[in-house]
C-alpha cells in the first residue's frame, strides 16, 4: 500500500486523533494533504474539529471531576497560571472562547477552565464554536501552505517529505512538552 492511498484510507482518522492530542501541526498537515487532492478539505476540517471538541470537553469535564487530584493541581501550580487563573475567574466565558488559539493552552486552558465558575453548558457551546472556527482555518492554512510549497518547489514535492516535516514538528512538539513538564517539577 503506497503512502497516499495509506492517507486516502486513514488520514481522517490520524487528523482527527492528531487533533485531540496536539492540533494545529495536524491540521495544516491535513490541510496540505487535502490540497494534494488526497483527502477532502471538508472532511479534514470536520476531523479537525471533531478531534478538538471533544479533547477540549473531555479535559474540561476531567479538570472539573478531579480539580482536587495532586495532577490537576501540580499542573495548575504554577506563577504564571495563578495569575491566569486569578484573570480568568472574572470572565471565564472569554477565555473559553478563545483558549482554542493560544498555543500551549489546549490541555491546561480546560483544566483552568473547569475550576472557575463557568458552566458545562456554556463551556461546551463557546468551546464547539471556537473549534469549528479553529478547524475550518488551520484546515485553510495547510491548503494555503500546499500552495506556497508548489509555488516554491512545484510539484516535485512528494507526500513522504511532508509528512517526515510534520513528523519532525510533532516531535520537536512533544519534546518541548515533556522538557516543559520536568522543568515545572523541578521548579
Amino acid at each position: 500500500m503506497s503512502i497516499e492511498s495509506w492517507i486516502s484510507n486513514y488520514g481522517l482518522v490520524a487528523v482527527f486523533l492528531g487533533s485531540f492530542v496536539e492540533g494545529e501541526t495536524v491540521a495544516i498537515t491535513g490541510g496540505i494533504m487535502a490540497h494534494h487532492g488526497l483527502l477532502k478539505p471538508w472532511q479534514v476540517a470536520g476531523a479537525a474539529i471533531c478531534g478538538a471538541i471533544l479533547s477540549n470537553i473531555s479535559v474540561f469535564l476531567l479538570g472539573r471531576r478531579y480539580s482536587g487530584h495532586a495532577r490537576v493541581q501540580s499542573i495548575l501550580d504554577n506563577k504564571r497560571l495563578t495569575k491566569l487563573l486569578h484573570k480568568l475567574n472574572k470572565h471565564p466565558a472569554r477565555f473559553a472562547s478563545i483558549f482554542q488559539f493560544i498555543p500551549g493552552m489546549r490541555i491546561v486552558g480546560p483544566i483552568a477552565l473547569a475550576q472557575t465558575r463557568i458552566g458545562a453548558l456554556q463551556f461546551a457551546v463557546r468551546a464547539l464554536v471556537s473549534a469549528f472556527i479553529w478547524g475550518v482555518a488551520y484546515t485553510l492554512v495547510g491548503g494555503a501552505v500546499g500552495q506556497i510549497i508548489d509555488r516554491a518547489f512545484g510539484k516535485v514535492l512528494h507526500t513522504e517529505y511532508v509528512l517526515i516535516a510534520a513528523g519532525l514538528v510533532l516531535l520537536a512538539v512533544l519534546l518541548r512538552a515533556i522538557g516543559n513538564h520536568f522543568r515545572t517539577k523541578r521548579g
